[in-house]
């Protein structure tokens, strides 16, 4: 995998890839508020493609709403 940013420049930065959920908004807002020197990203690509970014480690976590039928 090829960084578009240098490892510097996202030291202290967490990306989160998945379902979208506003939580994830409020947690941006608080580890901004917290943690000036922190962020947090995420991008919404849906429930399967952020369990399969977790898995390929191109994410710190993955949301996702999949759920079983019965």
């Amino acid at each position: 995998m090829r960084l578009i940013k240098s490892a510097r420049e996202i030291a202290g930065s967490l990306l989160a890839i998945g379902s979208h959920d506003n939580t994830l908004d409020i947690l941006d807002s608080l580890l901004r508020k917290l943690h000036p020197g922190r962020s947090f990203t995420s991008s919404n690509v849906g429930s399967l493609g952020g369990l399969t970014a977790l898995r390929e480690g191109r994410c710190h976590l993955a949301g996702s709403h999949l759920s079983k039928m019965l």
